[in-house]
């Protein structure tokens, strides 16, 4: 997997790509709640487009194998589990504040929204956070702080939730980031860490809710 030269014009692309991302995802979080799905496809359509502007190498990032999706799939499966424990977790206890009402709200966000237009807005889910924090961000930060870059991508992307003004939300993201960074660390296949993005949100927003 061939990493562009972190050379100024480079370091300046990443710059400029990185504040396109964050900028629209705070968007996204800042318009009425009634345009969320809109403001979400217009986001995850940015981190694609940003990710092969920026990274002209990406699609060597695609190496899928049997093995490789196997990982992302079973990953998928685990990351469920943990946020049904979460889940009850919240429920019984409401940590730092977090309560039901929390979930609720984002589970909202997608209540009103058709099957359809749901299915695509999962698949451009997968597809841009993958391609643009794991595919940009992480090998970046992989070659200084080797596996540290997992949840150091996945502080960034949290940290970006914080508009959202929901804790939740904030803690969720920083939790699922972590899984697919050691995912795409150990599996080195953006295949694979698609399949098991795409595969958690049909899980826990369609095949299995667990607000």
């Amino acid at each position: 997997m061939q990493q562009p030269p972190l050379t100024k014009k480079y370091q300046a692309k990443i710059a400029v790509g990185f504040l396109v991302v964050a900028l629209t995802m705070i968007e996204m979080f800042l318009i009425p709640r009634s345009y969320f799905v809109l403001g979400s496809l217009v986001a995850t359509t940015c981190m694609i487009c940003v990710a092969f502007l920026v990274h002209p190498n990406l699609t060597s990032l695609f190496r899928p194998t049997p093995k490789t999706i196997a990982i992302g799939v079973v990953t998928a499966v685990l990351l469920y589990l943990i946020f049904v424990a979460g889940n009850a977790v919240v429920k019984s206890v409401s940590p730092l504040g977090v309560s039901a009402s929390n979930e609720n709200s984002i589970y909202s966000l997608f209540a009103s929204t058709p099957f359809l237009l749901r299915v695509v807005v999962f698949i451009l889910d997968a597809f841009g956070f993958e391609s643009y924090f794991r595919g940009v961000l992480q090998p970046i930060l992989a070659a200084r702080i080797g596996v540290g870059s997992v949840f150091a991508v996945a502080l960034i992307d949290a940290a970006i939730h914080i508009s959202s003004f929901n804790p939740l939300f904030v803690i969720t993201t920083f939790i699922a980031d972590s899984v697919w960074g050691l995912n795409f660390y150990f599996a080195k296949d953006l295949s694979s860490n698609i399949a098991n993005h795409l595969l958690w949100d049909v899980l826990i927003f369609i095949v299995i809710p667990i607000a």
